[in-house]
């Protein structure tokens, strides 16, 4: 299912997706080497009984096993309407830990604690990717998140002994909590702590070209790791081409085993490359599938979303930018600046005074009601589809339920004089996409200019094709996306546009089509700007010598056509033509007509502003011998003898190109030579 001034401007409003790669969450039973497990699940309210500075309350959690603490990690579990509200420090050994601080901002408005403090995490406690409210069950934990104080300041103690949790609400208000559990977790000496990330580039790849994954393990340690394999896992909208570190691909799996140990604090890469398709899945997973050692905060292999050692990264395609329109300042009718009662079929507007008039025809009786909060009937001004743009922009939606896939809206747009019209028009279509089993958008589009057909240019989007005028959807696009947006360009001068909108007949598309919805976003037009052509010709007496020689017979004439512009648009690409009648009494000079005295063709071409304008005598010239007009310089086929050719009627002039308007006037002079009989 599918705002904007020009499309050129604002096609950079857009707020634009990014992939992320989901690492933060864990999702794993812990693996412990110690005995254990350290935990305290004794309940205790956090509520205004117990005020930071002025009451709280301790859980302890005794370890009875002596060992030197190399890492630590700490599970913490409580409810609580505003988890920011909660202060917890520990102490353990004579060094006391703020780990969880108040903090009324971000994340610390959200509900409950269900965390694994990691000094390695990504991002600390309330920020990132923990701006949600959190669960309730754990092990294992939701959230690998830093704690406000580093765990580390521990390391090198002795971990035998009572860690004193002391916990108290900072806000006396009627926020109220529960803790519910604490968990010290501490890393083997033999285990490796392995992470997996995933990175891509160019962040926005263009479909149908390149791009780049970079795999990345790392081993948190203590220990060193060894027989280690990794799997990226390549979805339906990539097609592998090659892959660095000795990695493997098969049906899509990229399989990566380096056989070599890896030192606790270092990190191995490999990249990948992949074209990405016109369709298809585009989202990227990868785990590490296997290890040598243990691993407390994942296990390699077992396809939990959220480990540190799995990863999903969802690639958004790239919008390819429309054509720009060539006036400097294009007139753009507005949604928001215009109303459109719902449910009318037809009404008129005025900008800058240019006239547009839309008309809608066809299976109106499909369209459905309105579905924003304020309800009514379609057609009408939403923003239900928004084109991705922030803020959001009004356009007209036109939300459908086809009886048959057949059936189509049409929708046609004059815009100008007719017969005139504008120079170029632009807009946008949002939201042409595809729904499996429910609907597949389509979109016809042509234009016109006095009744002859003016070719469109379609720029598709991720979630659509196009070819010559019409597009189909291929993938759901979200409504409040870019992805299914189809810009329409005419770069040529139209007085009328149609939009036919309906279903298209692809195998996943159901007879009876399901609900289905595009909007037309504001038109941009081009103010028509036209030539204004004016031909005079004169003649002079040929006289090389100076001789004082008159218009009499015998003598020769110099005839010269100055053509100038003085418009404010340009003629049409080689559409200036001249067709002259030669007098009775005149012969047609087919000869140097300088006689040597520079050019040496017959005729002479000169210009002056317009440089797009050029000039070939072998294939811009013709002749006509019979006293009956050619009708176009294609009818000017007769071949002149050398010399007088008292047989030539007419004389057709066609240079290429563009003829320019400017200032001054562009123009030009075409010259040849006859003889007074």
């Amino acid at each position: 299912m599918g705002g904007i001034t020009t499309i050129a401007e604002r096609l950079t409003a857009f707020a634009r997706l990014t992939a992320c790669a989901l690492v933060t969450s864990l999702g794993a039973q812990t693996v412990m080497a110690q005995t254990g497990p350290y935990t305290n699940t004794s309940p205790a309210p956090i509520d205004d009984t117990v005020t930071c500075g002025v009451a709280g309350f301790t859980r302890t959690i005794n370890v009875p096993d002596s060992f030197t603490v190399a890492g630590l990690d700490v599970g913490f579990l409580a409810s609580h309407e505003y988890r920011g509200d909660i202060q917890v420090d520990l102490t353990h050994g004579g060094v006391t830990r703020r780990i969880i601080a108040s903090n009324f901002a971000g994340g610390g408005a959200r509900a409950n604690y269900n965390v694994r403090l990691d000094d390695s995490a990504a991002a600390p406690i309330n920020t990132g990717g923990h701006t949600t409210n959190d669960g309730l069950v754990a092990p294992p934990y939701e959230n690998a998140v830093q704690p406000n104080a580093a765990l580390s300041a521990f390391n090198g103690q002795n971990a035998s002994g009572n860690w004193v949790f002391t916990m108290c609400d900072n806000y006396n208000g009627l926020d109220d909590g529960t803790f519910l559990r604490a968990e010290l977790l501490f890393p083997s000496p033999t285990d490796a702590d392995l992470s997996l990330a995933l990175a891509h580039t160019p962040t926005t790849p263009a479909q149908g070209t390149n791009v780049t994954f970079t795999a990345t393990v790392t081993n948190n340690g203590p220990a060193a790791s060894t027989g280690r394999t990794t799997q990226i896992n390549l979805p339906t909208g990539f097609t592998f081409v090659s892959a660095t570190g000795g990695a493997t691909h098969s049906g899509g799996v990229v399989t990566w085993t380096p056989g070599t140990s890896l030192a606790s604090g270092n990190s191995q890469a490999i990249t990948i490359v992949a074209t990405m398709n016109f369709t298809g899945d585009y989202t990227v997973t990868g785990e590490i599938t296997a290890a040598g050692q243990g691993d407390d905060d994942s296990t390699p292999g077992n396809g939990v979303i959220g480990e540190d050692d799995d990863v999903t990264r969802s690639i958004t395609p790239a919008v390819t930018a429309p054509p720009s329109l060539t006036c400097a300042a294009p007139l753009i009718h507005d949604w928001d600046s215009n109303a459109w009662p719902g449910g009318d079929l037809t009404n008129t507007y005025t900008t800058s005074g240019e006239t547009i008039v839309w008309t809608l025809t066809g299976a109106t009786a499909a369209l459905q009601a309105n579905p924003d909060p304020g309800g009514g009937a379609l057609p009408a001004l939403s923003d239900y589809d928004s084109g991705g743009l922030v803020p959001t922009e009004n356009a007209l939606l036109l939300l459908t339920d086809y009886t048959n896939r057949s059936s189509e809206i049409i929708t046609t747009v004059d815009v100008g004089v007719a017969g005139t019209g504008v120079d170029e028009a632009q807009f946008a279509l949002f939201d042409v996409d595809f729904g499996t089993g429910q609907f597949e958008d389509k979109i016809t589009m042509t234009g016109s200019l006095g009744g002859n057909p003016v070719l469109p240019t379609l720029t598709r989007g991720p979630s659509n094709t196009v070819s010559g005028g019409t597009a189909l959807g291929t993938a759901a696009a979200a409504n409040n996306g870019n992805l299914g947006t189809v810009y329409v360009t005419f770069q040529s001068p139209i007085d009328q546009f149609v939009i036919r909108y309906g279903s298209g007949t692809g195998p996943n598309t159901p007879v009876n089509p399901g609900q289905q919805a595009i909007s037309i976003h504001d038109v941009s037009t081009c103010a028509r700007t036209l030539p204004d052509v004016a031909a005079v010709k004169t003649n002079t007496v040929y006289d090389p010598l100076s001789e004082g020689l008159y218009a009499i017979p015998g003598n020769d004439i110099v005839y010269t056509f100055t053509v100038s512009n003085s418009g404010d648009g340009s003629v049409d690409p080689n559409s200036m033509v001249l067709i002259d009648v030669m007098p009775e009494e005149i012969e047609f000079f087919n000869g140097d007509i300088y006689d040597g005295d520079g050019p040496t063709d017959p005729v002479f071409f000169t210009r002056t502003g317009t440089p797009s304008l050029t000039f070939n005598y072998a294939t811009d010239v013709g002749y006509w011998n019979t006293a009956v007009k050619p009708t176009s310089f294609a009818g000017c086929t007769y071949t002149p003898s050398p010399g007088y050719d008292a047989a030539v009627r007419y004389i057709c002039f066609n240079p290429k190109g563009v003829f320019e308007s400017g200032s001054p006037d562009p123009q030009f002079t075409l010259s040849f030579r006859a003889r007074i009989k």
